[in-house]
């Protein structure tokens, strides 16, 4: 009779060496997986903080994308783009799960002093002018704004408003704005001005608080102001955007 014992043994060994082999490839992938999910997650933070930083300065698409093919992996795109006199500079960057955003410093100085020259006012663009015209019952203001520079403006209004009309007594207090009380649709409105080319607007006033009552006789200041914005994020002088007269209310 044949003893299987022996046998036996050599196969169960056999399978406890699988078992354990396949053991300790499994707890090394577990291993690894987590050393890289640690590391995805260092580098999607660091891309995260990045991206904020970038955002601080510069206006930054984030465009998550899913490939045609399940088993390659997705991956994170970023653009931003610098717009630098005279051109422009746009960078894209393509990142896997495993990658990290790096930007070099010469290109956030970059962006930095760009950033303070948009924030700059640009002065010798319009030029805003008041007229009055008083009757018993009412005022007239017409108003208006000059392309004075050397080339077609394109600009926008970023609601219905385009304009307010400020109102103050001698001790420099409120009376009457135009605004209050009205709705405007929240729309962004563009227009455009041609080399010396001017546009008008009008309106009438009652002699009226914002309650609703006449004004005393006196001196009053009357501000307009329009509020139009470029195209590329430019801020306009102020000064540009405004003109004061007085009135003398009998």
């Amino acid at each position: 009779m044949i003893n299987l014992k022996p046998r036996r043994i050599i196969i169960v060994s056999s399978i406890l060496v699988v078992v354990l082999c396949f053991m300790v490839m499994l707890l090394d992938n577990l291993s690894k997986n987590r050393a890289s999910k640690n590391k995805i997650a260092r580098n999607n933070l660091n891309n995260e903080k990045i991206v904020n930083q970038l955002n601080n300065l510069v206006s930054i698409n984030t465009l998550p994308t899913k490939l045609d093919t399940p088993k390659e992996k997705p991956f994170l795109t970023c653009e931003y783009e610098v717009e630098v006199i005279p051109t422009s500079i746009k960078i894209i960057d393509t990142l896997t799960e495993n990658e990290e955003l790096i930007l070099k410093p010469e290109f956030i100085e970059q962006v930095k002093q760009r950033k303070e020259e948009l924030q700059k006012p640009v002065s010798g663009l319009f030029d805003t002018k008041l007229n009055i015209k008083q009757e018993d019952t009412k005022v007239k203001f017409i108003f208006s704004i000059q392309n004075i520079s050397e080339e077609d403006l394109t600009f926008y209004f970023s609601s219905g408003q385009k304009f307010d009309i400020i109102i103050t007594n001698r001790s420099n207090e409120e009376v009457y704005r135009w605004s209050q009380g009205k709705g405007f649709i929240a729309v962004m409105i563009d227009s455009e001005l041609k080399k010396d080319e001017t546009l008008f607007f009008e309106e009438v006033w009652d002699y009226k608080d914002n309650e609703g009552n006449r004004l005393p006789p006196g001196k009053y200041c009357i501000t307009v102001e329009l509020l139009a914005n470029l195209k590329n994020n430019r801020k306009i002088s102020s000064d540009e955007l405004m003109a004061v007269k007085e009135l003398v209310i009998q």
